[in-house]
């Protein structure tokens, strides 16, 4: 998160930041969804980000969530991930 916004960085260098304010000490609904090459966010069933990516996403290598790829970790608690 940075100034409270869902933000995503990706292993290629991408970096995605949302506009929709997420509240911190609350549970937060947070989706991510790719179709082809459009990338979308949700925010507790709000879309927030809806962009155009390129990025190849097949897995290989060491992938983290809920952290920067440093690796640092951020506070809280991720679950339903799937």
């Amino acid at each position: 998160m940075v100034s409270g916004n869902l933000r995503a960085t990706f292993f290629d260098g991408a970096d995605i930041q949302g506009s929709i304010n997420v509240p911190l000490n609350a549970w937060t609904y947070v989706v991510f969804s790719r179709v082809g090459t459009t990338l979308r966010s949700f925010v507790n069933g709000v879309q927030d980000i809806n962009t155009t990516m390129t990025t190849n996403l097949a897995i290989s290598g060491t992938q983290y969530i809920g952290s920067l790829v440093d690796p640092q970790s951020s506070t809280g608690y991720i679950s339903g991930l799937s």
